[in-house]
């Protein structure tokens, strides 16, 4: 049994579950949740967290991803197809990201330069931030062989903007990926545990 809670387990799911659901938003419909899109944000630039909830804000900030597990469980798996993949392919990604030693140092400099930006700006959202975050993800993450393919409105995946905001949740998904194997999880979790993280999700959305 993990020493972690299965709370804190859920909460990290719903941070994968919720980048990703967030990317495809901005391809598919050219906007994102604003809330659930502050929520991954800050859970980038939260480097030292009394507890897995504040990494997100709050469990408001969470409620996206915390659906987007909900359903996953509860209907067609299929109908989530695109999602799951995206998920998938987080997961993927941030493996390659923990062997890279090097790559690592850099995140965590140039983050610590981009919250020096949010003190400048008054907000983690302001579009300076959201540029620089997007550039830290090209700079790095994109450098890969294997890259993240985004499905969408080829009219809203050309715009700048849209695009560096799919680049700052995929870094929010790696991030979320990483706290959750911080905590415990693991692939095995998802059939060993199954009930529980399930359970769990619906008592955080009924919170």
């Amino acid at each position: 049994m993990s020493r972690y809670s299965i709370t804190d387990q859920a909460m990290a799911l719903a941070g994968i579950a919720q980048a990703a659901t967030l990317a495809s938003q901005l391809a598919r419909e050219g906007r994102a949740d604003t809330t659930a899109f502050a929520g991954t944000v800050h859970s980038i630039l939260m480097l030292d967290a009394d507890n897995t909830e504040s990494i997100f804000i709050d469990r408001h900030h969470l409620q996206l991803g915390l659906q987007a597990v909900r359903d996953t469980f509860e209907r067609d798996s299929s109908h989530h197809a695109e999602v799951m993949r995206y998920c998938a392919s987080l997961l993927h990604l941030q493996r390659q990201l923990a062997r890279n030693h090097a790559m690592l140092a850099t995140l965590g400099e140039r983050i610590s330069q981009v919250q020096k930006q949010v003190a400048i700006h008054g907000s983690e959202t302001h579009s300076q931030v959201i540029s620089s975050i997007a550039a830290l993800y090209a700079d790095t993450l994109s450098t890969f062989r294997f890259r993240i393919q985004i499905n969408g409105n080829p009219q809203y995946l050309q715009q700048d903007t849209i695009a560096a905001q799919i680049r700052t949740v995929l870094l929010g998904g790696v991030r979320a990926v990483t706290l959750w194997r911080q905590l415990g999880g693991s692939r095995l979790d998802f059939i060993l545990r199954r009930k529980q993280i399930y359970n769990a999700t619906l008592a955080l959305l009924d919170a």
